[in-house]
């Protein structure tokens, strides 16, 4: 609706008062860190002229406590001068686009109020007037939730009712007011749409300005202790998530900070991909890592020692002629041990299963993947666990010849001691440090009787002589009790898991370990060893939960059990051909919670074109309602064997000339993706004037422009433009890849090009 040229007069006018209110604060600020920068170099400077530092004087406890002091100054000055660089560039940005929207509202017995909403809030400076209403702060809820009318909304206090009167949108660069008019739901259709017809960049932009009803109630839901949200691909998924930690970190700003929070990504491409979203919301980001580069990092890597290469000696170690005993070897003293040489990661899973060789090795590891991912099999594991936990086969008496020192009941006492509360190994622990006090008892009256023996022969010996032979003595005496005490409270984790698997028919596991095994002994690991801290983490969101299994969410519950969880995923988009959980249905039995589920029933990534096509490829589907944004149809082409690479590179050039920035070149594999590379290179000319990425490697970062990636590392991404690559190796043939089909394709916004040699692939 065009407005009066009074009332946009009236519109610049308060807009030249708003950005002069930010000028002032920008100035401000940045007069305090001159002004903090000028103390902090007199805090320093009267600090070293009031100490000087001799290496060889004596501790001067008081002058320590006054630098101390000095350094606490330094500190809150730096701490200082943070918050007001901080609040600079979250004023800059502000003046850059003050805010782009405004509501009239009427609370009950109240007079009508004016609200801009903008990125962050602006106060007036007498500390009283908002000028400018952050977007996450209650009351704006009504601009994305409402039309005009009786409206309501959930403030500290309680519910607030009154009627909306009127909602006005701006776009606002600077001191310029590029449009402003009053909507209606028709116009906020039609900004949504030219919202999404751009380009993308290479970085995930912000939607406060169209975020729909739909999305702000995940956005804001703070009741559900578990949030599922699903949707079709192109629902906003991520991104709301995004906007949804922005509005904790803003509504719980007392007691939730970003370290407080952690979302576990589908790899570190897209990490890089979504990193620009909270700092452009004024938010610190917050820690985002893969559930692989967790397993990695809490399993690593170990290579066990050589045999017999250090003794195990109760807190020594030493060599043969060594006086004093050398630092005990971390590995060696471990109560759990995990030794392997290498770990499949996910990513080197999914080129596995993705490849084209399908022989009798391929099937048995495709059988004893599935069934090492069904619930039966977990049930069975943990089961088997539990027996470890409470086992009274892990002891035996121990004797020092005649003598025994310690009855296996006595040690069957102190391991099942808190049972339910200490770890396994913790518990072992205690009986390894019960044991080797008998043993520390029985040295002492060993080394006395073996001294007095030597001092009482015929032959002299000097006390060196006396305390060397002495401690070659017990070293021989102890050797097999220490090597028995080692055994006996230790747990060789890749031992154990073998043992399991043997009594489920499954063969063993050697020095290398493959994905499914690694996030079993990760269980295990974490069901009998105590885990790094993790009590920090208040909430976890979980990008594609459609692709955790049973196995994923119970590590997930024993870790980060005292958590909030935010579930984001798609059932269509179960890119693992033979494993994957259903996002709506099983988070109750995976985490033993009830949650509460949203669905997001539109979808705003593709055209209608390419969402009818990829609608078709899952007939039986529950797909997204289309923002109906027009465009070409999707094209399957024929490719000419000798020609392929003149044909695909003439073609991304043509979209390249049509203002379309984002090209993605996808294959089904890291090798295929390697091998249309090389293939496109060859061929490449002069008149293809752009240059051509390989993203092949799950801790690349995400480039704009074009690309070429595999299909499993292309989730969570989209592209203006997408050509999917088939040839006579690598096809979509087979039922059981339909979704990583559906996935592919979904990637698209504004045109979708698939390309076969002489035969269509099946799902076509």
């Amino acid at each position: 609706m065009s407005l009066d040229r009074s009332i946009i007069d009236i519109e610049k006018k308060r807009l030249n008062l708003v950005l002069n209110q930010i000028e002032i604060y920008i100035k401000e600020s940045k007069e305090k860190v001159v002004s903090q920068r000028e103390s902090l170099k007199e805090i320093n400077k009267n600090m070293l002229s009031e100490f000087k530092f001799e290496t060889e004087s004596m501790v001067d406890l008081e002058g320590a406590a006054v630098m101390y002091q000095y350094q606490s100054m330094g500190k809150n000055v730096e701490n200082a001068m943070n918050y007001q660089n901080h609040r600079i560039i979250g004023l800059s940005k502000l003046y850059e686009s003050a805010y782009f929207a405004k509501i009239s509202f009427e609370e009950e017995g109240e007079e009508e109020e004016q609200i801009y909403i903008g990125s962050t809030s602006l106060v007036k400076n007498n500390g009283f007037e908002y000028l400018i209403y952050d977007w996450r702060a209650p009351i704006c809820s009504i601009f994305y939730d409402y039309e005009k009318g009786a409206v309501s909304y959930l403030a500290p206090g309680g519910l607030i009712k009154g009627k909306l009167t009127n909602k006005r949108h701006f776009k606002i660069i600077q001191n310029d007011i590029k449009y402003v008019f009053d909507s209606n739901i028709n116009i906020m259709d039609d900004m949504l749409k030219e919202a999404l017809a751009k380009s993308v960049d290479n970085k995930m932009k912000t939607v406060i300005t169209t975020i729909q009803k739909e999305q702000n109630q995940v956005i804001r839901d703070e009741t559900a202790d578990i949030l599922v949200v699903s949707g079709s691909a192109g629902s906003g998924k991520t991104s709301i998530a995004l906007h949804r930690i922005a509005y904790l970190l803003y509504k719980n700003r007392e007691t939730v900070m970003s370290s407080n929070i952690l979302i576990f990504t589908p790899n570190d491409i897209f990490s890089d991909y979504i990193s620009h979203v909270l700092p452009e919301l004024g938010e610190q980001n917050v820690e985002a890592i893969t559930f692989n580069e967790y397993i990695q990092n809490e399993l690593g890597v170990y290579i066990p020692a050589k045999e017999n290469e250090h003794e195990f000696i109760y807190g020594e170690t030493r060599e043969e002629g060594e006086e004093q005993p050398r630092r005990p070897d971390p590995v060696e003293n471990k109560i759990l041990k995990c030794y392997w040489e290498k770990m499949e990661n996910y990513y080197e899973q999914m080129e596995y299963i993705l490849s084209p060789i399908h022989d009798e090795k391929f099937l048995s590891r495709i059988d004893s993947m599935i069934k090492k991912s069904s619930v039966d099999f977990f049930e069975r594991f943990e089961a088997y666990i539990k027996n470890i936990e409470v086992s009274t086969e892990l002891f035996e008496d121990l004797y020092y010849k005649e003598h025994l020192l310690l009855s296996k009941e006595e040690m069957y006492i102190t391991y099942l001691d808190c049972v339910d509360i200490i770890k396994c190994t913790s518990r072992m622990k205690q009986v390894r440090n019960r044991l080797m006090g008998k043993i520390k008892d029985m040295k002492k009256v060993v080394a006395y009787n073996y001294e007095k023996f030597l001092i009482e022969g015929d032959e002299y010996y000097t006390k060196s002589d006396i305390k060397r032979k002495t401690f070659k003595y017990l070293k021989r005496s102890f050797k097999q009790l220490h090597r028995k005490v080692k055994q006996m409270t230790s747990l060789d984790l890749l031992e154990v898991y073998n043992k399991f698997l043997v009594i489920e028919g499954l063969s063993p596991i050697n020095k290398t370990l493959e994905f499914e095994d690694a996030l079993c002994l990760m269980y295990m690991k974490g069901r009998l060893d105590t885990i790094k801290e993790v009590n920090k983490i208040k909430y976890l969101v979980i990008d594609e939960a459609q692709d955790y299994t049973l196995i994923h969410y119970k590590i997930i519950l024993l870790i980060f059990g005292h958590c909030k969880y935010t579930l984001l995923g798609d059932p269509n988009q179960a890119i693992h051909p033979y494993i994957s959980s259903k996002v709506n249905g099983s988070v109750e039995d995976f985490l033993g919670k009830n949650p509460k589920h949203i669905r997001l029933t539109k979808t705003y990534r593709s055209t209608k074109e390419i969402s009818n096509f990829c609608g078709k490829i899952l007939p039986q589907s529950i797909t997204g309602e289309n923002v109906f944004r027009s465009g070409n149809e999707p094209e399957l082409i024929e490719l000419n064997v000798n020609k392929k690479g003149d044909i695909l590179l003439d073609r991304i050039a043509l979209v390249l000339s049509n203002e379309l920035r984002s090209v993605a070149i996808i294959g089904k594999t890291k090798k295929h993706c390697k091998e249309l590379y090389q293939s496109l290179l060859k061929v490449k000319t002069v008149r293809h004037n752009f240059k051509i990425v390989l993203l092949n490697n799950e801790e690349q970062l995400y480039k704009t422009g074009v690309v070429i990636i595999p299909s499993y590392l292309a989730k969570g991404l989209e592209f203006d433009s997408v050509h999917i690559v088939t040839d006579e190796i690598y096809r979509y043939d087979e039922e059981r890849e339909r979704k990583l089909f559906y996935t592919v394709c979904t990637r698209a916004l504004h045109e979708l090009s698939l390309y076969y040699i002489e035969k269509k692939p099946f799902l076509l």
